[in-house]
């Protein structure tokens, strides 16, 4: 991934760019977006960023003695990796604009780990599907999703707030 890939959809860059950290060792998250217009919907530039971006600033009221102040711990380093997409105006296609791939902390994931993600559209509709049936549990549900999905594992909380979600809205 580099500066002047072009991607068919924002779905498919955000995979490559979060795969490719993964594999780093490092999770991302969105961060800006600009929308197109008035609209709320459709996005013209996204920002994807370190899961360590920004800087912890801790707020205290005066009327606390400073020694009963939390003595919490932060993840957030200032980290200054980010990739910037940016819709090519006429199309559907999404060009990385700006990379930099620099952290200030070392890795988050052990090797051998993974990262957490949302499920995705197709992940929702196969649940969707069986979720409504009677006979399918969360066991042989999830089990359809680990080998149709190989590559985008999900929780069991994850697989049962979708079935929870999916039999709702039945």
């Amino acid at each position: 991934i580099a500066v002047g890939s072009v991607f068919e959809s924002i779905e498919e860059a955000q995979r490559c760019i979060y795969a490719r950290e993964a594999n780093r060792g490092h999770r991302w998250r969105q961060g800006q977006s600009k929308h197109v217009g008035d609209s709320a919907v459709q996005l013209k530039k996204l920002t994807l960023r370190c899961n360590h971006y920004h800087q912890h600033e801790p707020t205290h009221s005066m009327a606390i003695d400073p020694s009963d102040h939390r003595r919490g711990k932060t993840i957030k380093t200032g980290c200054n990796a980010h990739v910037n997409l940016n819709l090519i105006c006429g199309s559907t296609l999404w060009q990385v604009t700006l990379t930099n791939w620099d952290h200030n902390h070392p890795r988050e994931i052990p090797p051998g780990g993974t990262i957490v993600r949302p499920p995705t559209t197709a992940q929702r509709q196969v649940v969707s599907e069986f979720a409504t049936s009677n006979g399918f549990q969360r066991q042989h549900i999830s089990t359809i999703l680990a080998n149709c999905f190989t590559d985008h594992p999900l929780e069991p909380k994850q697989v049962s707030n979708m079935i929870n979600n999916a039999r709702r809205q039945a």
